[in-house]
């Protein structure tokens, strides 16, 4: 579908490959909505100008019975990450003690229960940041959090960035939000 650079030459961005296709697409095949996103997907497949934002993926171990708890755990979280909980309520909801939670949990997903609640938020809430153009309070509580100052502490700690810089980062990389 593209032409892409040599084998050894530099890539262009995103954004730059997507607006250097369009220019030499006819209008009619422009605008047919399908074409559009394989060309898209294809642009996509072939682009090397990422950041990868999350990656949840169970470890596999020797009890099956506890990584299916934890495996309904992990989504559960993913469903209601902006519910409060505790390790103690959800280590009860899989039949386990806390320190057998804890454990099982940190082996299945290579995190603790908190770091992994912390990331889960923060993703979502870099997805509300580049998708909307809500108040960074409101995304800090709209993803869980109940402190402004431990939202933004834990988001640079995770990003490596505030919210504002990355809500400013995202709007120039691929244009406003909502």
């Amino acid at each position: 579908l593209v032409d892409m650079p040599a084998a050894g030459t530099t890539e262009s961005s995103g954004p730059e490959l997507v607006d250097r296709y369009l220019a030499d697409v006819p209008q009619p095949q422009r605008d047919t909505l399908a074409q559009l996103r394989a060309t898209l997907l294809d642009l996509l497949v072939r682009c090397n100008d990422y950041r990868l934002l999350s990656t949840v993926q169970l470890q596999s171990f020797d009890d099956d019975a506890a990584l299916a708890h934890i495996s309904g755990i992990v989504d559960y979280l993913t469903e209601h990450y902006s519910e409060s909980f505790s390790m103690a309520e959800l280590a009860q909801r899989s039949g386990m003690t806390e320190s057998s939670f804890s454990r099982n949990f940190r082996r299945a997903t290579g995190n603790s229960y908190t770091d992994f609640v912390n990331r889960l938020r923060i993703n979502k809430a870099c997805q509300l940041l580049m998708e909307t153009d809500r108040y960074i309070t409101n995304v800090c509580y709209d993803v869980g959090f109940n402190n402004v100052a431990n939202f933004n502490r834990r988001f640079l700690q995770i990003k490596g960035m505030t919210p504002k810089e990355f809500r400013r980062q995202a709007e120039a990389r691929f244009g406003s939000a909502a």
